[in-house]
């Protein structure tokens, strides 16, 4: 007996397509396109039959239910892409990130490149491979990161933010800066492209800055360390974002728990001669992590995990409002110390302090400044040092 109406049902399907980007698959993936296919053929000798009974229309049932659960956008076809969205889903073995292009680390070269190469045409050209080189060697005193030198306001010159990162002192500091970008960055930049992997280093380097301001505006600081430890804050994000889904977890968590030990030994650590700005480190990773999270690539949104975008992007936004303001303060001060200066020496007057040592004396007026001026013997000085050790003898009040 002719069925017309189940003969309409049992249209013949379209061929199975295989268009993944770069025409990639697995062996599980490529038995199930074989199985599919191996379906198409069955339904056309199906249809060509001149009768139809029971067994074989709910045969022709069957297999097209199987395929239709495939045709996840319900257009008649089964592509490749389609069939590995319901393997990564199904199967908590394979790890989406093996599914994803990777990238070149072009912006991981280049900033690398760039800062090795100014440093050592810099450092050749001095005949030295001490002090600080790089870009501050061709605009000196200009690009490195400061808000005041000696009570001049270099606030407006905003470029500062940016342009320390391609200046570094020694050449210690510059390969282990480069170390620390190559072996972050790489895999970084392969996963989530170089565009969104630039934005969210410069971001770190420009919280790395913020991070500065508030805690340490009376000093100087070179090097993209605010950049490196937005690295270290990505990592973090993506362990939070897409931990289910991300390889070599275990190995992720052991390496940043290895370099937050070290940079917390080397502060407890620190002496009057350590220049390593921690607050940048701070700023840096606090940048990455909180940016980490709102722009990079998240294999599978949560609810939770928008609900941490929101936490994220609040924190972020009260972060950056509150170390702006501090921003403004003038005479600059630090979070750790409110007091407000800009210039400070060290000075010797056995007549004036009952002992010929030199003790520590600040000031944030012209007047002030001025009159300290006038001491024969006076000398440049750490305040980190007059602090830590409570030498300070004279502030301005």
């Amino acid at each position: 007996m002719h069925n017309a109406a189940f003969e309409a049902e049992a249209a013949e399907p379209e061929a199975v397509e295989a268009d993944t980007p770069g025409g990639q698959s697995t062996p599980s993936t490529k038995a199930m396109i074989k199985t599919l296919n191996l379906i198409d053929r069955k339904l056309s000798k199906l249809k060509t039959r001149s009768y139809l009974n029971c067994f074989r229309r709910c045969e022709v049932r069957l297999l097209l239910t199987f395929k239709h659960y495939f045709d996840r956008d319900g257009d008649g076809r089964v592509t490749l892409e389609e069939i590995l969205t319901d393997e990564v889903t199904a199967s908590s073995n394979v790890c989406q990130e093996e599914l994803m292009t990777q990238h070149l680390p072009i912006f991981t070269a280049t900033q690398v490149g760039l800062c090795i190469g100014l440093w050592m045409v810099f450092a050749i050209k001095k005949n030295s491979f001490l002090g600080v080189c790089g870009l501050d060697s061709l605009f000196e005193d200009q690009t490195n990161m400061q808000v005041h030198d000696d009570c001049k306001d270099t606030r407006s010159q905003l470029w500062r933010w940016l342009t320390y990162q391609y200046s570094h002192m020694g050449l210690a500091h510059l390969m282990t800066n480069s170390l620390i970008v190559i072996i972050l960055g790489v895999p970084l930049e392969g996963f989530h492209g170089s565009w969104r992997f630039a934005g969210i280093f410069n971001i770190g380097v420009l919280c790395g800055s913020l991070g500065f301001i508030v805690s340490n505006p009376h000093a100087k600081v070179v090097g993209m360390s605010g950049g490196c430890y937005a690295l270290m804050g990505m990592h973090l994000a993506d362990l939070l974002i897409n931990f289910a889904e991300k390889k070599y977890r275990s190995i992720t968590i052991l390496g940043l728990l290895t370099l937050a030990c070290v940079d917390v030994a080397s502060y407890a650590l620190k002496t009057g001669d350590d220049t390593t700005s921690y607050s940048s480190h701070i700023g840096g990773v606090t940048g990455g992590l909180l940016f980490g999270v709102l722009f990079q690539r998240n294999l599978r949104v949560r609810k939770c995990e928008r609900v941490l975008q929101v936490i994220s992007a609040v924190v972020a936004a009260m972060a950056i409002v509150f170390c702006l303001m501090w921003f403004l303060h003038w005479p600059p001060r630090s979070i750790w110390d409110i007091t407000p200066w800009c210039w400070a020496r060290q000075v010797s007057n056995h007549s004036l302090f009952g002992t010929a040592r030199y003790v520590c004396v600040r000031c944030y007026s012209l007047e002030c400044v001025q009159q300290w001026e006038q001491q024969l013997h006076k000398q440049k000085v750490d305040p980190w040092i007059c602090g830590k050790r409570g030498l300070w003898y004279y502030t301005e009040p």
